[in-house]
């Protein structure tokens, strides 16, 4: 079951934002917590405890085994 977060559910993405995050593998890993800052967007890992996204950094993790099949 994909689950997709209710903060990237909630935010107005640009066209540039959702082809950026659609990449991503944590957009619908329930182990990803986003959040919209002054920064910009930022996904968290929390198992790995980094940024798997940030619009700041220019992180991205595309490929993970620790992707959540729930």
């Amino acid at each position: 079951m994909e689950t997709i977060s209710q903060t990237l559910k909630d935010l107005e993405l640009s066209e540039t934002q959702n082809q950026s995050i659609n990449k991503v593998s944590c957009k619908s890993c329930s182990n990803a917590m986003w959040q919209n800052t002054d920064k910009g967007i930022i996904g968290f890992c929390r198992i790995t405890f980094r940024d798997s996204f940030s619009e700041q950094t220019g992180a991205r993790i595309y490929n993970c085994d620790g992707k959540a099949n729930t």
